[in-house]
């Protein structure tokens, strides 16, 4: 296997033929990821010779080619932050999105030249973006601040990143407590997510108290599921569900 790679290595890196127009898509993207490569490592032959290293067994790996290719860039803290076992794969997922700014909201169709009247499907009034989605709307702002009451939290004018950094930073990451909290704000943004989608695309409708009982079903079926059970009594206590 690597004496084919090796070869095929040598070839490439030795004739340096470009890319031309007659050639397969898949072929010219090898080429610009092998001129990449010897551009990051300074010249062909420390580029053959760092080929050679991503190795597993015995075997040529992609990943840790990809790996050495790629840029590296530090993780911010708040995307650390949701990093979390405990929060739900599809909440997570939302909540990444919402921290980044591309959930397709409204005001972002409108940026790519989608033209579409903008109002807020949860409060009918205001025009609808990230912020307003999930802070700023007076039905989101029920949802919000009876969680956080129930949380035993009393906070306003919050950010979702500032409100995630504060709380990882305040409490041990390990305790069930922190765990609450980033799993409620995760389900939070995902159930409000939802409930936008279905009035825009089945006309359904729930009342905020009533979405935000099924967050605290949700938040407390995934506590009591995922945490040790010396910390049970605590939790059920404690969640007053």
């Amino acid at each position: 296997m690597l004496s084919g790679i090796k070869l095929a290595c040598l070839n490439g890196f030795g004739i340096l033929f470009k890319a031309l127009d007659y050639h397969s898509e898949s072929l010219r993207n090898v080429l610009t990821a092998r001129d990449l490569w010897v551009t990051h490592c300074g010249s062909q032959q420390q580029a053959l010779d760092m080929l050679l290293t991503c190795t597993t067994k015995g075997k040529f790996s992609v990943g840790k080619a990809y790996n050495l290719l790629r840029p590296k860039f530090p993780t911010q803290a708040c995307y650390k932050a949701v990093q979390d076992p405990f929060i739900q794969s599809r909440h997570k997922f939302t909540l990444m999105l919402a921290l980044q700014r591309k959930l397709a909201t409204v005001d972002q169709l409108c940026r790519r030249g989608i033209s579409i009247a903008n109002r807020c499907c949860l409060c009918k009034k205001n025009a609808e973006s990230s912020r307003h989605l999930f802070f700023t709307c007076p039905y989101s702002q029920t949802v919000l601040s009876s969680l956080l009451s129930w949380m035993g939290l009393n906070l306003r004018d919050v950010q979702l990143r500032s409100l995630i950094l504060w709380y990882h930073r305040s409490k041990p990451k390990h305790h069930w407590r922190n765990k609450w909290f980033k799993c409620g704000l995760a389900a939070e943004t995902y159930y409000i997510w939802m409930e936008r989608n279905y009035r825009l695309f089945e006309g359904k409708e729930r009342q905020a108290l009533c979405l935000f009982k099924d967050i605290k079903l949700c938040v407390h079926t995934l506590l009591l599921h995922k945490s040790s059970p010396t910390e049970h009594t605590a939790i059920i206590e404690a969640l007053n569900v």
